[in-house]
């Protein structure tokens, strides 16, 4: 293990910003399902997972607004801005196309 900085889990003003935008800008056929969890490397974040469009989809929240989203079977791709992640949500559910 390296040492160094303890992992910290996300601040819970950043939870409630991912949340809201998620839920607002992504609509979801179900509820979002959240989950505590811990990545390979062992640091804490948040998983939202919901499906829209048949399709699912996976949010991981880190600390320090660091956010990773996979769609179907696509791989992960990394955003460090909420403005980026939605827009790559949307883009890869085909929700831009909806009037």
């Amino acid at each position: 293990m390296k040492l160094g900085k303890k992992p910290r889990f996300p601040r819970p003003q950043s939870l409630i910003l991912a949340h809201r935008a998620i839920c607002t800008y992504v609509p979801s056929e179900e509820l979002p399902v959240y989950e505590w969890r811990k990545s390979n490397a062992g640091t804490p974040n948040l998983r939202i997972s919901a499906i829209t469009n048949d399709l699912p989809r996976i949010v991981d929240l880190y600390s320090g607004h660091f956010f990773r989203c996979s769609v179907g079977s696509q791989p992960g791709s990394i955003h460090k801005t909420m403005l980026s992640l939605v827009g790559h949500l949307r883009k890869a559910l085909n929700l831009d196309t909806e009037p």
